[in-house]
């Protein structure tokens, strides 16, 4: 017997029908689950003040937890200072975002974007104002 499932509650009723019957001998196939309210939510912060003009810093960093995947949603960052913020995975550009005169926030999409075990996303600012700027970033996303 095959059972087909594409949610969770799904598969928790397969799982429950099976154990029910007390058929071992039963094939469960799991196809196209919706992970929609699965996992734990992630929303990590930071700040960083008094940062030098042409001086690359990082705001913030999350690294995924071993045994887990990371689907990223959306990197928020702003500042006192117009300023290119520029996310990356690992060593490697993933989105680069510049905020102008008339608005100092940036918002990078990525749709749940995943992202395996021990990935360590980082966003980082680089400024060219003459004086010292404050910024700060926002990792959001569900490890599951």
């Amino acid at each position: 017997m095959t059972i087909p499932c594409r949610s969770v509650k799904d598969l928790e009723l397969a799982k429950f029908v099976l154990d029910s019957s007390g058929d071992e001998a039963v094939n469960v196939v799991v196809s196209d689950i919706d992970l929609t309210g699965v996992g734990t939510e992630i929303n990590t912060y930071a700040e960083v003040s008094a940062v030098a003009k042409d001086t690359l810093t990082t705001i913030v960093t999350y690294t995924v937890p071993v045994g887990k995947t990371f689907r990223l949603s959306r990197i928020e960052a702003s500042g006192s200072r117009m300023g290119i913020f520029t996310t990356l995975s690992g060593a490697t550009i993933i989105d680069t975002k510049r905020s102008y005169f008339d608005n100092y926030n940036v918002v990078a999409e990525f749709g749940d974007e995943e992202f395996p075990a021990e990935t360590v996303l980082t966003v980082k600012i680089l400024h060219s104002r003459p004086t010292a700027g404050d910024f700060e970033a926002r990792i959001t996303g569900k490890v599951i």
